[in-house]
């Protein structure tokens, strides 16, 4: 069984001070992670009006509309790219240590000023500790929840690359029939149970491959697939090319 992470990388960071003023944002193109080191802010999302506060971390999903009342505010901003589920929907969250939260943010935006390799993974590290605190990116508050079909869901997500997956065992984890168990999961991911396995069994072999690390039998084998002609196979017919062609085409 392999467990899947969400996983972070930093796009900028942005630090500022600001008078009273007001803004409105439409459709931001990232994820945003942000604390007030003083002043305070409200935001406007859904109808709602939301209070912010020193120390308090306000995470805006990606695509969000809202916009923001502030009184004289310094805040720091970490725009992400992010590879996993996270929140939908904007969230305040207040950490038991609000001055930690405030020095963290601080001491990343300060080593980005720096620009090397260094201060890039020193910016990670505290990134992380900010995730984990905040627990921005639990199960609890980040996935996605599938409804009727959502254990099943969980459980094929879990096995993905296990050789062993039965499609018979994943239908039998929820109450309705094979065939609405597909309509439900085609609304969600747009596929199929089986193409959706064979996607990402496909994504992680890419990567796999890329790495020139592996043979392909090994891959086979990493990826879930029985043998090498099996993974040969499904990867021409998700891929449209051969395991060759593909690392040619990436420059190998």
């Amino acid at each position: 069984m392999e467990q899947e992470f969400t996983t972070f990388k930093i796009q900028e960071v942005v630090h500022v001070k600001r008078e009273n003023m007001r803004i409105k944002t439409d459709c931001k193109e990232t994820y945003v992670l942000s604390c007030r080191l003083s002043g305070e802010s409200m935001f406007f999302y859904k109808g709602e009006a939301k209070k912010v506060i020193p120390g308090d971390v306000l995470y805006i999903p990606y695509g969000a509309n809202y916009s923001q009342s502030c009184q004289a505010e310094e805040i720091v901003a970490i725009h992400l790219d992010v590879n996993g589920d996270m929140p939908k929907e904007m969230q305040i969250i207040t950490t038991e240590d609000p001055e930690e939260m405030c020095l963290l943010f601080g001491a990343i935006a300060q080593a980005w000023k720096a620009k090397t390799t260094e201060s890039f993974y020193g910016c990670m590290a505290n990134l992380y500790k900010i995730v984990a605190l905040t627990h921005i990116a639990d199960d609890s508050c980040a996935k996605e929840t599938y409804g009727v079909i959502d254990p099943a869901v969980r459980y094929l997500q879990r096995h993905l690359f296990d050789k062993d997956l039965a499609m018979d065992d994943v239908y039998r984890l929820c109450p309705v029939s094979q065939t609405s168990f597909i309509k439900h999961f085609r609304k969600h991911f747009g596929c199929t149970p089986v193409k959706y396995v064979n996607r990402q069994r496909i994504q992680k072999a890419q990567t796999l491959l890329r790495s020139q690390l592996y043979t392909r039998e090994e891959i086979a084998s990493l990826c879930g697939f029985e043998n090498v002609k099996h993974f040969y196979v499904v990867f021409k017919a998700v891929a449209g090319c051969t395991t060759r062609e593909y690392l040619k085409k990436q420059g190998h």
